[in-house]
């Protein structure tokens, strides 16, 4: 074990409250109840999700910014505002087409990315959250989440525009404490873009970003239903 890592027995707790969670409210209220993760300590909020509790499209970023931790919404503020227009773009929404969530659901300080302690702390949590959402694809805004669920550790430059093949036993929502998840793996698709607030810093990024909007889009239309949104 890294010195970076927690005890294995703090992440079978975290674990085992993720899985104890029967749906997105009794894992928001294990979240809020979990002591092992000191950000929770030092952040204002618990940035826990949005959108609605069921779809097809999951996207998540690294941690909250300092609008997500006042706000306690993720992707609050000005990044928050580019992704919206982003995902309308394509003919998406927050409010009926895309659940929002964090790696970490408390902002590091200073916005600092979050560190491998911290993570291997949240990720049972988000396991479960993509469980209890069942997207089928999630979409990786930050090189740090897209590693810790891919367990690929290259950076976000080599990430970024890859689609990805996730599988993990914790998807299934119909694994919770009576249940073992061993034999309930399920598959989908991954893929990793620039966090909106990188965008607004370094808008040369952007013709990257809608490259990989554009490729959502098609995933969506192939695999899904038709979207509605500007022609490439």
């Amino acid at each position: 074990m890294s010195a970076g890592q927690p005890p294995a027995l703090v992440i079978d707790e975290a674990q085992s409250a993720a899985l104890g969670a029967a749906n997105l409210g009794a894992l928001e209220t294990a979240l809020a109840s979990y002591e092992g993760c000191a950000l929770k300590r030092t952040a204002m909020s618990l940035v826990f999700a949005d959108g609605p509790p069921k779809a097809w499209l999951m996207v998540i970023g690294d941690a909250p910014g300092a609008e997500d931790d006042r706000s306690g919404i993720p992707f609050s503020g000005p990044g928050g505002q580019l992704l919206d227009q982003m995902l309308a773009a394509i003919g998406l929404s927050r409010q009926t087409d895309v659940h929002l969530a964090m790696l970490v659901p408390w902002r590091p300080p200073g916005n600092r990315a979050p560190n491998e302690k911290e993570i291997a702390h949240c990720l049972p949590f988000l396991w479960r959250h993509i469980a209890l959402v069942e997207p089928q694809i999630v979409l990786c805004l930050g090189g740090v989440v897209a590693s810790a669920l891919s367990h690929n550790h290259r950076t976000i430059t080599k990430l970024r525009g890859r689609w990805q093949k996730l599988s993990h036993a914790l998807f299934s929502p119909e694994n919770g404490p009576d249940n073992s998840p061993e034999n309930s793996q399920k598959d989908l698709a991954m893929l990793t873009s620039w966090p909106p607030d990188m965008l607004l810093k370094q808008p040369r990024l952007k013709a990257d970003a809608w490259a990989d909007l554009l490729s959502l889009r098609l995933h969506l239309e192939k695999n899904h239903a038709p979207l509605n949104g500007p022609d490439e």
